[in-house]
Order: C-alpha cells, then sequence, then structure tokens
C-alpha cells in the first residue's frame, strides 16, 4: 500500500520534469513572471521561499524558480537583490532516485 502514495516529493519531482522539458522559451516566460514576481512582491515572494512558509509552499516556489533557470539550477538558486533562496532546490537532495 505504501507505494500508493504520492507524497510531496513525487509532485515535486513531477513539476520539475514539466518545466524542464518545456521550450526554453516556455521555461524563460515563466523565468520572467517569477522575477518580476519576486521584484514587484519581495514579501510574498520570500515569505513563500523562505523558512516561515509551510514546506509545500516553500518547496513548490523554490522548485518552479530554480527549474526555470536552467542555466543555475545545478550550482545555486536564482540571486535576487537584497535576498536569496537558502539552500538550493528541494530536488536536488531528494531527487536522484526519482528521475
Amino acid at each position: 500500500m505504501a507505494d500508493d502514495i504520492t507524497g510531496m516529493y513525487e509532485v515535486l519531482a513531477a513539476l520539475k520534469a514539466v518545466i524542464s522539458s518545456a521550450a526554453p522559451d516556455k521555461r524563460d516566460a515563466l523565468a520572467q513572471a517569477m522575477d518580476g514576481y519576486a521584484e514587484h512582491f519581495p514579501e510574498e515572494f520570500f515569505w513563500a521561499t523562505g523558512g516561515q512558509s509551510p514546506l509545500l509552499l516553500h518547496h513548490l516556489m523554490t522548485e518552479i524558480d530554480v527549474s526555470c533557470h536552467p542555466d543555475d539550477a545545478e550550482s545555486k538558486p536564482p540571486r535576487r537583490k537584497g535576498r536569496s533562496h537558502v539552500g538550493a532546490s528541494p530536488m536536488r537532495y531528494f531527487s536522484r532516485g526519482l528521475e
């Protein structure tokens, strides 16, 4: 029965796969949207990607943000003026066995 459970990391792996396989122009559009959201609503963005947010929200926001910036994804998350994510994408730690 335990194999039937779809948890947070399965959702994140699926999200990563969709974003990573999207056409570069679609990833760029998502990256621009995430960058714009971070710029125009920094309190909400950094709360959602920070340690005080609910765990799933933090992981979802961070995975979306890192996956749509493929050049930065393996080394570190995108840097934003004045703040940055603490750590890298959650899937960098858990996806090794999922892909």
